[in-house]
């Protein structure tokens, strides 16, 4: 299990420390007139060469059980010159290729690190670097967000070196175990800014329709993935990732004993399901659909299907071209995810296995076993032109074509607009709403207060009026007896007298 490393403190990442150290080794044994070694990592070349045959990689502790044991297919982790000289040559140059990204008759290309695995975080480790190398979310990174600015800081040091993904996983919420390359994708993607995130988002209508042309249901939603289903059949060869995506907007009928009830024929009729794409996204991704339930045996499987990944994609005036694939190795319970990536901008495709980047051929218009996650970038895509004039040149072509294209793009940034302009209208009505709401509740309580006062005032007043009440019945009760005294007064002096 590899440590995060900053690699903001040290010139260079362990890897060039060790590397840098190995050459100084092999110029003091030249200088001492000893037989100089290939010094290779015995973890990486374990490693690979597991993956290679097993689609799979070794955790540190399992590569080294392996390497207490055997060399695995033979591979010698120190070769002597005088011995073999000619083979550890070769193998020395083969390794500068890779770790420089290119040969002595190309020229010089960029150079792309990796990301060191926490523990089960492959899957986290691929979906990042296809992010990384998608420009559409690089270049609209809020600096604002946090969840923006995090994934900026990363990106920032894996320009430079091969760097960790604690941050990411403390910002985003992640967890250090194995999960799947399309959660964590659609997770990253509602985290971030939605700036940020918009060219990775897409709209799907589906709609059912009886034969009379009444619409019985259609709903529009939004979409991150566009899953494809695959063949039931393990060992069919013949699946294609372009006839899946058509497939998806083919219509389906119902009839017989699958008719839909009509509400406005009042009865059950024949209908018709489609799925169209009313909003196109920038970065098309699909998803294969590997894990799925198994009804028969009421269980997840992992399907294995033989796929033939398609280099490009048409959908009505929009062209995709591909450019990133997340691949899975393993069963269902555990595997491993790897990323192949072809950067914007250049010709050659990379393999991104946790912190190992090596060249590879290019996946597209092959048959893979493995291929999980595909991403498409749209390009300009040339309609077809009516005009009466055979004799029309290239550049009024030319020029149709890119009005074409800008009056596309145009159509969608309306739509666009309009979606957000009703997000915005409905968030206002939203908050009259509330502000109506809040001042009728403050008009109540007031009015209630008021009440309130008045039962205060009326009580006051009724104690009041009871008091004085009182004080009138304790004078006459006084004045009674007055009279009662000066009437027994009178009687005793008409006595005396």
């Amino acid at each position: 299990m590899s440590e995060d490393f900053d690699g903001e403190n040290d010139p260079l990442n362990p890897q060039e420390k060790t590397n840098q150290k190995q050459q100084n080794e092999e110029t003091e044994e030249t200088q001492r007139g000893a037989a100089p070694t290939v010094r290779r990592s015995a973890m990486s070349r374990l490693r690979s060469s597991f993956s290679k045959h097993h689609g799979t990689s070794l955790t540190d502790s399992a590569a080294e059980r392996q390497n207490d044991t055997s060399h695995e297919d033979g591979e010698l982790i120190q070769v002597k010159v005088d011995d073999k000289r000619k083979v550890g040559e070769t193998d020395s140059d083969d390794e500068e290729k890779t770790q420089t990204g290119h040969s002595d008759d190309t020229q010089p290309q960029r150079r792309h690190y990796g990301l060191y695995n926490q523990g089960a975080t492959s899957h986290l480790n691929s979906v990042l670097q296809v992010l990384f190398m998608t420009t559409e979310i690089t270049d609209g990174l809020d600096p604002k967000s946090k969840t923006d600015r995090q994934l900026k800081n990363m990106f920032e040091k894996l320009e430079k070196t091969t760097c960790g993904t604690k941050t990411i996983t403390d910002t985003f919420g992640f967890k250090n175990r194995q999960s799947d390359a399309a959660e964590c994708l659609e997770m990253i993607l509602r985290k971030i800014s939605q700036q940020a995130s918009k060219a990775f988002k897409g709209e799907l209508t589906v709609g059912i329709k009886c034969s009379r042309g009444h619409i019985i249901n259609e709903e529009t939603n939004p979409f991150w993935t566009l899953p494809l289903s695959l063949s039931k059949d393990p060992l069919d060869t013949n699946y294609s990732v372009e006839r899946g995506f058509e497939g998806t907007f083919q219509s389906k009928s119902f009839s017989g004993d699958n008719m839909v009830y009509c509400k406005e024929c009042k009865k059950k009729t024949e209908a018709t399901k489609g799925c169209e794409m009313v909003k196109f996204p920038q970065i098309l991704t699909l998803l294969l659909k590997r894990f799925d339930f198994d009804y028969n045996t009421m269980s997840h499987v992992k399907s294995d299907c033989c796929v033939h990944v398609s280099r490009t994609l048409q959908i009505k005036n929009k062209k995709y071209e591909l450019y990133g694939v997340v691949n899975h190795m393993g069963s269902l319970r555990g595997g491993h995810y790897t990323a192949t990536i072809r950067p914007n901008g250049e010709e050659t495709w990379y393999e991104f296995n946790d912190d190992y980047v090596n060249k590879v051929e290019e996946p597209s218009n092959e048959r893979s076993r493995t291929a999980y996650l595909l991403m498409y970038r749209a390009t300009k895509c040339k309609m077809p032109i009516e005009t009466n004039s055979e004799d029309l040149d290239d550049k009024v072509k030319e020029q149709q074509d890119e009005d074409m294209n800008t009056k596309q793009q145009k159509d969608d940034e309306e739509k666009e607009q309009q979606d957000e302009d009703m997000n915005t209208k409905q968030q206002k009505e939203d908050e009259g709403k509330e502000e109506q709401d809040e001042d009728m509740n403050t008009k109540r309580q007031k009015e209630d207060e008021e009440k309130q006062q008045q039962d205060e005032d009326m009580n006051t007043k009724q104690q009041k009026d009871d008091e004085e009440k009182e004080q009138d019945e304790d004078m006459n009760t006084k004045q009674q007896k007055d009279d009662e005294e000066k009437e027994q007064q009178d009687e005793d002096m008409n006595t005396k007298q």
